[in-house]
């Protein structure tokens, strides 16, 4: 859900968390939803603004 796909575009994190939420029990193991939920997600953010800066590097827009 947080990915972007050829078929829909990336959720914000906050859409994913509801989704989460509104689903468990149903598509999610209600027993693992809080524990997701409760995750520090400081080093994934951090990786994904890396991967970012990388691919603005190489976007062929940017190098000179």
């Amino acid at each position: 859900m947080s990915s972007n796909r050829t078929y829909r575009s990336a959720k914000p994190r906050q859409k994913v968390f509801e989704e989460l939420r509104n689903c468990r029990g149903s598509q999610f193991d209600p027993s693992i939803v809080p524990v997701f939920l409760g995750m520090d997600f400081t080093e994934y953010d951090r990786l994904l603004a890396r991967d970012a800066d990388d691919f603005s590097l190489t976007d062929d827009r940017r190098v000179a």
